[in-house]
């Protein structure tokens, strides 16, 4: 509450230099001008994820394998009766905050990515309760701008009634040039942590989204360096995090699927498959994604 006063009182008055500390919020507000190299890699503790099995919980640990799957979670086989983290979920975005919005399209549709945003993570929310895993909403109400802040300051502060380790995932849509298109997930990169849970997250949301259907371009894992200029709510949280950027809603073709509630399903979908097989296998030996980019100011 302090500090959304002195927020107010910063901006009325015209000295908020809080801007150039809070940096990068999320991928479109990067600059165009950036070096991009693609990391080599690490083969040390990775395993092949091509030939994992489904699981149903059975007491212990909460899980056995059973033979003869491989590939996808199935959501409907999975009860977690023994979870192992808080997930904080963030909705990025706001109500009030600028900008954020697809253009409105010759039909008058138009996309408002904070409203994406809560979309999908009500999705996800309704299919944790089912399956048992912890979360926390991190910002339930709507009429928010940026909140950044508030937002590190409510997970950092949030306590797991179990006495879980928490994770953060924060779930975004992304924006550029018309033609870009895609979906990439973006990692603190000094966090070996937050680079395997990417890994995770892209890879279930290209099962979903890059086959078949809908062929989405995989704009792999992705972080920015130095570490200290990385986006607030990867370098701010006491917690290893990652937030995942799911389609330009720039892009028309692309817009439109997001805004197809069978999309949002599969978006949701991959997000709860990845924390399942996290909650399932823990994320020290997660495979790094194959496609891992490193972006810096030219």
């Amino acid at each position: 509450m302090l500090e959304r006063i002195q927020t107010f009182f910063a901006r009325l008055f015209g000295f908020d230099n809080r801007k150039e500390e809070i940096g990068f919020e999320d991928a479109a507000d990067l600059p165009p001008d950036l070096s991009i190299l693609e990391v080599t890699p690490d083969e040390t503790h990775t395993r092949s994820v091509g030939t994992r099995s489904v699981a149903r919980s059975v007491g212990g640990d909460g899980f056995e394998d059973l033979e003869g799957h491989s590939g996808a979670i199935d959501l409907e086989t999975v009860t977690i009766i023994a979870p192992k983290f808080l997930w904080c979920l963030d909705n990025g975005h706001g109500r009030l905050q600028a900008g954020k919005r697809s253009p409105v399209w010759a039909d008058g549709t138009q996309l408002e990515e904070w409203k994406f945003n809560r979309e999908i993570v009500q999705r996800i929310i309704k299919r944790l309760d089912k399956l048992g895993i912890q979360y926390f909403n991190v910002v339930p109400e709507d009429d928010v701008d940026s909140f950044l802040a508030e937002r590190v300051a409510r997970a950092n502060g949030k306590d797991s009634p179990l006495g879980l380790p928490k994770l953060y995932l924060s779930i975004h849509a992304n924006a550029s040039v018309p033609e870009a298109k895609g979906v990439e997930t973006w990692y603190y990169a000094s966090s070996d942590t937050s680079k395997r849970l990417a890994s995770a997250f892209q890879r279930h949301l290209m099962q979903a989204l890059g086959q078949e259907t809908y062929h989405w371009k995989d704009r792999g894992i992705r972080t920015f360096v130095p570490a200290e200029k990385n986006f607030y709510v990867l370098r701010k949280t006491s917690m290893p995090a990652v937030l995942t950027e799911n389609g330009f809603y720039t892009n028309e073709e692309e817009c439109r699927q997001l805004l197809d509630p069978r999309v949002q399903d599969l978006i949701a979908d991959a997000h709860v498959a990845a924390m399942v097989e996290i909650e399932m296998h823990g994320h020290e030996d997660i495979e790094i994604y194959p496609l891992n980019l490193q972006l810096s100011r030219s």
